[in-house]
């Protein structure tokens, strides 16, 4: 079960490595009012990666699927779901997603 709790001390965790192993990257915690930062990085990001490998109609239509501001707007949403930034200096250099609602036996 998802706890505000679990995500404030991961937060802190993650804030504690942030300062320990990357003293020059900034992590933030994604807001609403980022979705098109957040989406729209994560669309380049994923084309940069996989674009020359795919069919170009078959990966066009799932990108356009998988990077709507809709399907993001939902993620973001999502009780369960948390997105945090990774900055170096003014750059956007990444961005994580944390699902809370599975966990391992």
């Amino acid at each position: 079960m998802f706890r505000v709790e679990m995500v404030e001390k991961l937060y802190s965790i993650h804030l504690a490595l942030n300062m320990l192993y990357f003293k020059s990257m900034r992590i933030s915690l994604v807001k609403i009012n980022d979705l098109e930062i957040l989406r729209s990085f994560a669309e380049h990001t994923f084309r940069v990666a996989f674009e020359a490998d795919n069919d170009p109609v078959r990966f066009e239509a799932y990108c356009s699927k998988a990077f709507s501001a809709d399907q993001f707007r939902l993620e973001l949403e999502h009780p369960v779901s948390r997105f945090w930034f990774g900055w170096e200096g003014a750059a956007l250099a990444a961005y994580l997603k944390l699902n809370f609602d599975q966990h391992p036996l």
